[in-house]
């Protein structure tokens, strides 16, 4: 995760999505849960639930095809 973050802020999206695929997906979930935190949106947990299941499906997603492919 800290070396597609490192990518990430060098601008290597791409890069960044094959090391880590659920990073940019985890870090909207972050910034989702604290403006809702701070500004209580009526649909903000729904929304969450939405995104951690997304999360956790691409975390899934690319941990079997790492383990597939090596």
């Amino acid at each position: 995760m800290q070396s597609a973050l490192i990518e990430l802020l060098r601008g290597n999206i791409a890069e960044s999505i094959r090391l880590f695929p659920a990073l940019l997906p985890m870090m909207l979930l972050f910034l989702v849960l604290l403006f809702h935190l701070v500004f209580k949106f009526p649909k903000g947990a729904l929304i969450l639930k939405i995104l951690f299941i997304f999360t956790t499906s691409i975390l899934v997603v690319g941990y079997i095809l790492k383990i597939s492919t090596h």
